[in-house]
């Protein structure tokens, strides 16, 4: 599956890594003060960090700010502000006229911060929260692989990431491209690599799975994610047409590895010696109820 590319003036791609950016904020900061003449002026707590900003900025370019800065020159965000201290930090850098480097690590938790500080166009031209969704519709959705990080990233970043519909647009892009995969011409089948039936009938093992990988590398990514997120791309991919036929050994790929097989029965049983068995116990069966709930029925 292809990478998707876009290179914007203000929002970067950056893949592999970036520079430091707290020293490139603290760099800002200072030429703001030599540019205007204006000291730092307010407080901003994130966490257990603090940052000394300029007022007339932030006060620009954020609903939130503009609303807190008018009762007082130091504000503390809540212990759930999205990404934490080191998203605030490239948030402030934006504020400050920098690109903001971005990479599919860090643009869900960016997103859900825009959201938080209310960054639109509300409050200024090309604000950050439609950057964003740029760079989430036009590079990391026409990905599979950065749309697999995206999505495991909205994990710790609930309920914002679900209420921006960042984990809908990823589950339904993965589902499109998992069956644009199976209608490739160039790799067009008349059978899936492997039938309910065979799968339902071996027990999981590495070796059986390397070989089913080797021609269907997605499915390897699916059957990885919590069952909140699978159980969701299972129905997108019935919805968007994909036969039965494919997506019922799924499924049972999907239980053999997180219910049946010994190194989870050995994951369980660990759990449950750390006086977790209650809630051990509920997790399995809620995972077997939602695999069962997912099999076609009177098949």
């Amino acid at each position: 599956m292809d990478n998707g590319s876009l290179k914007d003036g203000s929002v970067l791609s950056s893949p592999f890594s970036s520079p430091n950016v707290g020293a490139l904020l603290k760099i800002k900061i200072i030429s703001w003060s030599q540019e205007t003449g204006l000291p730092v002026s307010i407080r901003i707590h994130v966490a257990d960090k603090t940052f000394n900003l300029h007022k007339y900025p932030l006060f620009l370019k954020s609903g939130y700010f503009k609303r807190r800065l008018n009762e007082s020159n130091e504000v503390e965000l809540p212990p759930n502000f999205p990404g934490g201290p080191e998203t605030f930090e490239m948030i402030a850098l934006f504020i400050y006229g920098s690109s903001t480097l971005v990479d599919p690590l860090r643009i869900a938790a960016l997103r859900c911060a825009a959201e938080f500080l209310e960054m639109t166009e509300e409050y200024g031209s090309d604000n950050l929260c439609e950057r964003f969704d740029i760079y989430l519709n036009q590079v990391v959705l026409q990905s599979w692989d950065d749309t697999l990080i995206v999505l495991q990233k909205c994990q710790t970043l609930l309920p914002w990431a679900e209420e921006l519909l960042i984990v809908s647009r990823c589950i339904e892009s993965l589902a499109f491209m998992a069956c644009m995969e199976i209608l490739d011409p160039e790799r067009r089948r008349d059978q899936p690599v492997v039938t309910l039936e065979a799968s339902a009938g071996q027990a999981w093992s590495c070796c059986a799975v390397k070989d089913i990988m080797n021609q269907d590398l997605w499915i390897k990514d699916l059957i990885a994610l919590p069952f909140v997120f699978f159980r969701r791309i299972i129905r997108s991919l019935r919805r968007q047409g994909m036969k039965e036929n494919y997506v019922s050994p799924i499924v049972v790929f999907y239980a053999n590895k997180w219910v049946l097989s010994k190194k989870t029965r050995q994951f369980w049983e660990n759990s449950g010696e750390r006086n977790e068995d209650d809630d051990t116990k509920n997790k399995v069966l809620v995972t077997i109820e939602g695999v069962l709930d997912l099999l076609p029925m009177g098949e």
